[in-house]
């Protein structure tokens, strides 16, 4: 490892926000030739705030080295890291990265918005492809998760309607064309009674799969 990547490896575990983040764009800037450097610094016990930063910078290098380690992540005892891990092979699109957001959906939830999550942010951006995958956690057990597979199923429908309406995006109609096809479709609550929810499962069943023909269709056409 040189010199100079060990230094602002080092100056990632510092005290001063403004000093981890100089390192870590300087890192970065540095391009996917230190990917095996960064790797080999995970391996080393490492302060938690330095540990972020370093899979940060990997993840951020879009390097597809990083997914063994990624995956590898995946169970770690950290839910932040394990959150990072399932985000990481989202962007690099691997080919289990539906797989690895769904078992990571309920870690490391916004302080503020407790129905949101990496993993639920990372499932929304995949749009209809994730659906078939999400809806079976609509009928977990734990209330939790059922929250969070809500919170995907609401962005991908309504990010489903902007982009059939592209005019309305900015405008009240989204929402309220949204809306009523949320109440169409049985108005799913986390929370409801299990006979209420099942019911709108179904329905969303049907709704996706039709949603999906008719892409592909689209597809095809073109």
């Amino acid at each position: 490892m040189t010199a100079h990547v060990r230094r602002l490896i080092r100056q990632l575990a510092d005290s001063d926000p403004v000093a981890r983040q100089a390192a870590q764009q300087a890192l970065q800037q540095l391009g996917s030739s230190i990917v095996p450097e960064l790797l080999a610094a995970l391996s080393d016990p490492t302060p938690a705030q330095a540990r972020q930063s370093l899979v940060d910078t990997l993840i951020a290098l879009d390097d597809e080295r990083v997914v063994p380690a990624l995956r590898a992540w995946l169970t770690a005892d950290d839910e932040d890291l394990r959150a990072l891990a399932a985000v990481g092979l989202h962007n690099l699109d691997a080919e289990d990265a539906i797989q690895a957001c769904l078992a990571t959906i309920n870690d490391a939830p916004d302080p503020l918005h407790a129905d949101v999550t990496p993993s639920v942010r990372a499932l929304a951006e995949r749009g209809l492809a994730a659906l078939p995958a999400v809806l079976p956690l609509l009928e977990s057990p734990d209330a939790r998760t059922r929250q969070h597979a809500q919170k995907v199923l609401e962005l991908v429908t309504f990010h489903e309607i902007v982009r059939l309406n592209p005019e309305r995006a900015l405008s009240d109609a989204a929402r309220i064309q949204w809306q009523a096809l949320w109440e169409e479709q049985g108005s799913y609550a986390w929370d409801a009674p299990r006979e209420r929810r099942e019911r709108a499962v179904e329905r969303w069943k049907a709704w996706i799969d039709q949603r999906m023909s008719a892409e592909s269709q689209d597809k095809a056409s073109q």
